[in-house]
């Protein structure tokens, strides 16, 4: 159900380019993409996890969330 949400989130800003580029919805944007990175990785989905992260790291590449999550996939992967 909370997926659901954050990719409403997602849905809806992604269709919508003023809106999402207002500061306010870009943090609710990475959020989103993070909040869904953090599920693919926990279900073991490194590859897609990892194009959720990307897609943070795009509007802020020194986000800290999607950097360590990078960080630690990478970890899990063997360095990969």
């Amino acid at each position: 159900l909370a997926r659901e949400y954050h990719q409403k989130i997602i849905d809806i800003l992604e269709a919508d380019a003023a809106a999402a580029a207002d500061a306010r919805n870009k943090g609710y944007l990475m959020s989103a993409y993070n909040y869904i990175g953090f599920a693919e990785a926990g279900a073991t989905n490194y590859d897609l996890a990892l194009t959720w992260f990307n897609k943070t790291l795009a509007i802020d590449p020194n986000n800290a969330s999607a950097l360590e999550a990078i960080a630690n996939v990478a970890a899990v992967r063997g360095g990969k």
